[in-house]
């Protein structure tokens, strides 16, 4: 076991470790050249659901596919089913052909029981825990990309007509009268 302490440096030798004993043993149609593929940890462009992104040659200047793992992924059980789906596809596209049909039957082909999803079967389970300790622990914390919460109001409350209404925490403090009847009774959070 070795000890890699760069993320895209392990995820690169997962890919060529894939390559070789996945994708070039069940479906050889759909093992990318690496040498024409760049592979790096970032959100997906869009609504950040996605667990990878695979972005076509097309769109990259020098022709060069490009994938992006999520970095809300830290485990190597998730990350290697999501990196071998990004092969198929760049491989895919290396071709020419589209994405859809053929690359998502290449990808059941090799045990991907549900490529979408991430589901794997038993035996290419086993394949990916033997590639993960070959390389080591993936170097990767989590990063939390939830929504941002929004702004918290707090509720607010007059002792004297009992109206409610809500203002920020940086306004709450300086208010000293009730919107409502003016009074000057004490304003008091609920």
């Amino acid at each position: 076991m070795t000890t890699i302490q760069d993320r895209e440096e392990w995820l690169n030798k997962a890919a060529r470790a894939v390559v070789a004993l996945v994708l070039t043993r069940q479906v050889p149609r759909s093992a990318p050249a690496l040498t024409d593929l760049r592979i790096s940890c970032g959100f997906p462009r869009g609504a950040r659901k996605g667990r990878s992104q695979t972005m076509p040659r097309a769109l990259s200047k020098d022709g060069t596919s490009e994938v992006f793992i999520n970095p809300e992924l830290d485990d190597p059980a998730q990350v290697l089913p999501v990196l071998t789906e990004c092969l198929i596809q760049a491989a895919h596209d290396a071709a020419g052909w589209a994405k859809g049909q053929r690359a998502y039957s290449d990808a059941k082909a090799i045990g991907l029981k549900d490529p979408l999803n991430g589901e794997v079967s038993e035996e290419l389970t086993a394949t990916f825990q033997r590639i993960a300790q070959t390389l080591g622990t993936y170097p990767h914390a989590r990063v939390f990309a939830g929504k941002r919460e929004a702004t918290r109001q707090l509720k607010l409350q007059c002792n004297r007509c009992a109206a409610v209404w809500r203002a920020s925490a940086k306004w709450a403090v300086h208010m000293t009268a009730c919107p409502c009847c003016h009074s000057g009774d004490i304003v008091k959070p609920v």
